[in-house]
């Protein structure tokens, strides 16, 4: 796979993973917005409740203000729609140009807190995403060498067990490689104990290393990368 199609590939299960998490959430953003805008901009009236209708929704009559008589429908919670009745009055908000279309200012002033919610979370995880494509899309372009060197010649290095030339590069590390005698146990192996020079906190440790491919096997030199 070529460079050009490891990054699409990244980029694309990125753009994949951000719509798994963000479609969700576009119903309750959308309900959210509209909320907002008729907070921003509608009118506040009282209005009766004429009828409970399916799915937790009002068909309200407006009491009040240019639009008395008015009919209005609105969305509730299913709270707030088991414990009203009809008759009971009710602040609605809805837009003057609209005032068949409209909602509970209950409904509104909690929508605003459930909007800023969610626009914190789409946008850490928006965010969030173009911090890792970045990072990732370094590490697979950015030339790395080795943190320190073996004082060897890589054409002598052969392999212990065919004794063949082996292939010089590095190994890339994060957690850190532990070491066990023969015969210790295992024990809970974590960070602080890997050898030195194989645990990365700030950078990733790159430790020069030769490999035999048929054999299997890897000869690497860790220790203090400051040392050369």
């Amino acid at each position: 796979m070529t460079l050009r199609s490891k990054l699409l590939a990244l980029w694309l299960a990125l753009g994949a993973l951000t719509a798994v998490i963000v479609v969700p959430l576009w119903g309750p953003m959308h309900v959210a917005w509209r909320c907002y805008w008729l907070h921003a901009n509608g009118v506040r009236e009282q209005a009766e409740v004429v009828e409970k209708l399916e799915n937790a929704r009002f068909a309200l009559r407006i009491t009040e203000g240019p639009h008395t008589d008015q009919a209005c429908t609105a969305d509730t919670s299913l709270a707030i729609f088991e414990a009203t009745q009809r008759g009971q009055v009710l602040e609605v908000v809805y837009l003057d140009w609209k005032p068949g279309e409209c909602e509970l200012a209950s409904t509104i002033e909690a929508s605003a807190g459930l909007l800023f919610s969610i626009s914190g979370v789409v946008g850490l995880l928006l965010v969030g995403m173009l911090v890792l494509g970045l990072f990732l899309t370094r590490s697979f372009t950015r030339s790395a060498h080795p943190q320190r060197r073996m004082e060897v010649d890589p054409r002598e290095v052969r392999c212990p067990a065919c004794g063949k030339r082996m292939d010089e590069g590095y190994l890339p590390l994060l957690s850190g490689i532990h070491w066990r005698k023969l015969g210790d146990p295992i024990g809970l192996p974590h960070a602080l104990r890997g050898l030195a020079g194989t645990v990365g906190w700030r950078r990733r440790p790159r430790l020069h290393a030769f490999r035999c491919v048929p054999c299997e096997i890897v000869t690497f030199q860790h220790g203090d990368p400051l040392r050369r």
